[in-house]
């Protein structure tokens, strides 16, 4: 008997792709060889390789953004431990996916708008912790976008996901002592 998939899974499988070799390689064949099922299955959960791709930019926006914000409210603590919080999450973060994303936006209208999306939400949250710690708004708009940058530059250098779990969490400590003090 055929083992049955569920959209997660080719979902999973795209992710895969898309962090190891790009959206090129977001393929229906290919992932459905990796998956050891035929394509037929894939026609169950998506019309064609454009809703597929859709989807894994709404996935990537709610696991990447949507889903942390609201992980670090839930936990809550003042705005300097949220942002904190914020921090470690985010330097923990391998960055290939944000890689290929940012790489695959630059040619792509639908990908553009999805990671212009992602960013003013970063960044917004980012300037809402600082304002709320009490920095006044001009600052805390450069803070937020320091940070971003930072972070951004960080995930473009392929060094950076072999630092240690130890290592990273050190470098979020850092930023957040450096910028959330005045």
């Amino acid at each position: 008997m055929a083992r049955k998939l569920g959209r997660a899974d080719w979902l999973a499988a795209a992710f895969s792709a898309l962090a190891h070799r790009g959206v090129e390689a977001v393929r229906v064949e290919p992932l459905a060889k990796r998956l050891g099922i035929t394509k037929g299955s894939f026609y169950w959960h998506f019309a064609d390789r454009g809703e597929l791709l859709a989807a894994l930019l709404a996935e990537w926006e709610q696991r990447a953004t949507l889903a942390i914000i609201a992980a670090v409210e839930r936990r809550g603590g003042s705005a300097r431990e949220r942002l904190l919080e914020l921090f470690r999450r985010a330097f923990a973060a391998d960055g290939r996916l944000d890689r290929r994303l940012r790489a695959w936006a630059e040619d792509d209208p639908q990908a553009a708008a999805v990671m212009a999306r992602i960013d003013r939400r970063r960044i917004d949250y980012l300037r809402r912790l600082f304002t709320e710690i009490g920095f006044p708004p001009a600052q805390a708009d450069i803070r937020s976008q320091l940070v971003y940058d930072a972070l951004i530059g960080g995930f473009a250098l392929t060094g950076r996901a072999a630092a240690s779990p130890q290592e990273r969490d050190s470098r979020a400590r850092v930023y957040h002592e450096m910028l959330s003090h005045s």
